[in-house]
């Protein structure tokens, strides 16, 4: 049975915007499926459109707070 494995890259880890997306190729070339950011508004989705065009991967935003 194949299992799909992501990997959640919070902006809290201190990292920048280039070593996240080395992370993310690395993440790709270990076999796993997904990456995950929780950037908030449209920051998160620039990184998912970087993290899918440098690794090919399916990204997705772990949580989009909204007001009220």
């Amino acid at each position: 049975m194949a299992r799909d494995v992501g990997i959640g890259i919070g902006n809290e880890l201190g990292l920048s915007e280039a070593e996240r997306t080395q992370l993310v190729d690395e993440a790709a070339r270990l076999g796993y499926t997904s990456a995950w950011t929780n950037a908030r508004g449209f920051e998160a989705l620039d990184t998912c459109l970087r993290w899918w065009e440098a690794a090919s991967l399916l990204t997705g935003v772990s949580v989009v707070p909204t007001p009220g």
